[in-house]
Formats: structure tokens, sequence, C-alpha cells
């Protein structure tokens, strides 16, 4: 008799002198594929079909921990409320936050095509 067969891989039968792969669903040559030695996760099916599933259950894993830890908060933006009166002229607003030029959105005076750093002191009333 020869030697004994033993299958190392978790997903390798012996059927008689050929290893039954679970993975690809035939039977394959212990003496092509590392199967019966303590290389098998060398064999490129084994790398194949088992690493996808070891990444999916790390995928899985990752994820379920995001979902575990706790929602994060955005930062709340303080805006200033629109003018009770309307929005005025340039010349009628006190800051840029009542002035019908000035855009929010983008921190820009519209009329004079500048970013507004402190809208509490618009740029149109320095120097002036």
């Amino acid at each position: 008799m020869g030697p004994k067969l033993t299958v190392k891989c978790p997903y390798g039968e012996k059927k008689g002198f050929a290893v039954f792969c679970k993975l690809i669903n035939k039977k394959v040559s212990p003496l092509k594929y590392p199967c019966t030695s303590d290389h098998y996760q060398k064999c490129p099916i084994y790398r194949q079909y088992a690493g996808a599933k070891e990444e999916k259950a790390e995928v899985a894993e990752t994820r379920k921990e995001a979902e575990e830890a706790p929602p994060r908060r955005e930062p709340v933006r303080e805006e200033a409320p629109p003018p009770a009166g309307g929005f005025k002229k340039p010349e009628e607003a006190r800051t840029c936050h009542e002035c019908i030029f000035y855009s929010e959105l983008t921190k820009m005076c519209l009329k004079l095509k500048i970013k507004v750093d402190d809208p509490n002191n618009p740029p149109c009333k320095r120097g002036a």
C-alpha cells in the first residue's frame, strides 16, 4: 500500500486518489494543488474563494462596528435670521445681513464682488 492521503485544507475531502474541493465542487489532483500540505493557503483556489469569504467577513465586521458607533454630530452653523423689515439698500443697511446684495450662501457682496470676512462690519461702510 502507498502512503496515506491526509487532506489538510478545510475545504477538501478525500475521494479515492483525488481530493474533492468544496469551493469549486470538483475533484482536484493533490499533486497539482497543495490540499494535503500545510501550505494549502497558497492554493490559487483557496486564495480566490476562501480569501474572498474572509475579506467579506472583515467588511461585514467593520460595517457592524460602524453601525454600533454613536452617530457623529455635525456642527451647527449659526446663521443670522433674515431682517424683520426685509432687505435694505446698502446705504440703509447697518450690517451685511440686512443688505440686499449680501449672499449668506457664498459670504460675498454681490455689488462689490468681494468676499466678506465680517458681515457685521460691511466693506462698503469701512474707510469711507
